[in-house]
């Protein structure tokens, strides 16, 4: 997450679906709440509160199998303190690649 707005973000959440066969084995600097292959990761608390400019990221392992890579992500940023959009760059990096 990049705070590309002008105010500070207080927490930030993005969702992702898997495909089918994959799950989350482990994830790093975010919570996780999961329905089905539906995956959203909040801000670890530490991390949700980002100045203008300033980012967080996070970083999971998946497992199973699946040629296709996961949907989306969408971005939700701000509790209190919304200045414009956020941003949101989403990698996979399969084993061995």
């Amino acid at each position: 997450m990049t705070n590309t707005g002008t105010v500070p973000m207080l927490g930030w959440t993005t969702g992702f679906t898997l495909p089918a066969g994959r799950s989350v084995a482990s994830l790093r600097n975010g919570d996780a709440t999961y329905t089905g292959q539906d995956v959203m990761v909040h801000d670890a608390g530490w991390n949700g509160s980002l100045s203008p400019g300033r980012s967080a990221t996070f970083g999971y392992v998946a497992r199973g199998s699946g040629a296709d890579d996961p949907t989306g992500p969408s971005c939700q940023v701000g509790r209190a303190a919304q200045g414009g959009p956020g941003e949101v760059t989403h990698r996979v990096r399969e084993p061995g690649r």
